[in-house]
């Protein structure tokens, strides 16, 4: 029985279908995943924080708190946020006033091309949103003391998620 050339096509025909597919669904796929948070936003989860949003609730606590002691607001510092950002998200690496470089937290603030003689960094991991966190640092002497000091007048905070999926918290004061 002789076959014809048709009957040897047939399989690959099938074959290069299946590819196409496979690539398509694949592509697909890429791009689902691919698409991280948006700038300002962070994965935990199934659910995305929004960095900003989050530090704007953090100021509008941390103001109240001032309020309710006789202080002075302070104002929210997008320079010392992107500052207190970075310092969440190495947070994640090493949870400690040193940095994972080695150096003390506050070397931060001259790569950031901030200068002031008067600063304070509050850091904390786990509090699932602004009003817990803050929850736990007024409950704190030291952490209290930073939110209600006279001399601040500028603060930057920063929310990340970490590798254990626990946020970490990083607020810096300013006078």
């Amino acid at each position: 029985m002789t076959r014809g050339f048709g009957y040897f096509l047939a399989p690959l025909v099938r074959v290069r279908r299946l590819l196409a597919l496979s690539l398509g669904l694949g592509l697909i796929l890429l791009m689902t995943l691919g698409q991280g948070p948006a700038l300002g936003e962070r994965s935990r989860g199934s659910k995305r924080i929004n960095s900003t949003e989050y530090g704007q609730e953090v100021l509008d606590l941390v103001n109240r708190a001032r309020r309710s002691e006789g202080r002075s607001p302070l104002r929210w510092s997008q320079e010392v946020a992107d500052a207190a950002q970075t310092r969440a998200m190495e947070l994640g690496r090493k949870f400690s006033h040193t940095r994972p470089n080695g150096k003390k937290w506050n070397s931060i603030l001259k790569e950031h091309r901030i200068n002031s003689s008067a600063y304070g960094e509050n850091i904390a991991s786990g509090q699932k949103n602004p009003a817990a966190v803050m929850k736990s640092w007024l409950k704190s002497p030291g952490h209290r003391s930073n939110i209600l000091d006279r001399d601040y007048t500028r603060l930057g905070v920063g929310v990340a998620v970490g590798p254990d999926g626990q946020l970490k918290w990083a607020q810096i004061f300013l006078e």
